[in-house]
């Protein structure tokens, strides 16, 4: 009988939810190779099943499902999932025959495609038990609105794997679901909420004068100014995979063997700017004025396991015209 407080999702939270309205996919996805060890065998689909089970209070989200406020007055709220079960979300991928690598990045692409299904948890396990080397995949999906990457990493360590080598099964405990507020109260919540957020009809001076100055900045970072270029195709319904390695050692190694300044997302931004040099010469497209999105977490220590998303971003232009890769790192 005790008072739950809503748990509100953010506006950019619900900005993603809105982006699945189209071609977009709201999740995000991990790729987990498990590979044999002499010291332990690779677990079983079940063993996943009993060892997440049994760590899911340390992240309560996971057993969490959207709420939508009635009339759209206010943003979705989280409420427990009452028919939350660990095996519908962790679950094999079918293998009518023996599967490879390249066999399972088509996996990944044609999960992709999926949408997660809103009416529970908004993630998804999925396992792949055998490949032909003797390795084992886990594919994670976990819809942004959820986690973004900060998040995620938080939510694997708490429930998927374990900087301890000798971690044991943990039991698994009863789990008492809080029943979800029925639509009026979700309503009236609603109402309260949004007259919160908007106690005064008139802007002030100060905020005003910091509206002018976003839009500047808009206007300056966001002007079209760069050619177009086949990147601005819209996205098709399809999704394809592929994997690159780069240890990070030899990255950072690389780095300050140049200069002591750079970092190791330096190397990656040179890294994708080679990359989109060469696709951008074989598509015939202009080989300057590109620019990336790159994504900058704003997490706080400390702030508590209730943030979903705490990231926004900041623009780099990408060397594109510049042939040496040493050059184009500096």
């Amino acid at each position: 009988g005790r008072r739950v407080p809503l748990d509100r999702l953010s506006a950019q939270d619900v900005r993603i939810l809105k982006h699945e309205a189209t071609r977009i996919r709201g999740h995000t996805c991990k790729v987990i190779l498990l590979e044999q060890s002499p010291q332990r065998a690779l677990p079983a689909l079940e063993e996943i099943r009993a060892s997440m089970a049994g760590r899911l209070d340390a992240a309560p989200r996971l057993r969490q499902r959207l709420a939508y406020t009635p009339l759209h007055v206010a943003n979705p709220v989280w409420v427990d999932d009452v028919e939350f079960d660990i095996d519908r979300h962790v679950t094999a991928v079918p293998a009518a025959e023996s599967m490879n690598r390249d066999r399972m990045k088509d996996v990944v692409g044609e999960l992709m495609t999926q949408r997660l299904d809103h009416h529970h948890p908004l993630w998804q396990l999925n396992v792949i038990e055998g490949l032909e080397d003797g390795s084992m995949a886990l594919i994670w999906r976990i819809h942004h609105s959820m986690a973004d990457g900060t998040t995620c990493v938080r939510l694997g360590s708490e429930v998927l794997w374990s900087d301890s080598p000798d971690s044991t099964l943990p039991q698994t405990l009863p789990w008492w679901p809080q029943p979800a507020p029925s639509s009026m109260s979700l309503f009236v919540s609603g109402l309260a909420d949004r007259a919160r957020q908007h106690p005064h009809p008139h802007a002030s001076v100060q905020e005003l004068r910091s509206l002018g100055a976003s839009a500047t900045i808009a206007r300056r970072e966001l002007a079209r100014a760069a050619e177009i270029t086949e990147l601005a195709e819209g996205p098709s319904e399809g999704r394809h995979v592929a994997f690159a390695a780069a240890p990070i050692a030899d990255c950072k190694h690389a780095a300050k063997t140049i200069d002591e300044s750079i970092t190791l997302n330096d190397v990656v931004l040179s890294l994708v700017a080679g990359g989109v040099r060469e696709w951008l010469r074989h598509s015939h497209g202009p080989t300057e004025g590109i620019r990336a999105k790159v994504p900058v977490s704003l997490h706080r220590p400390g702030e508590g396991d209730g943030v979903a998303n705490r990231d926004s971003y900041l623009f780099v232009d990408l060397p594109v015209d510049e042939p040496d890769p040493v050059k184009r790192l500096r």
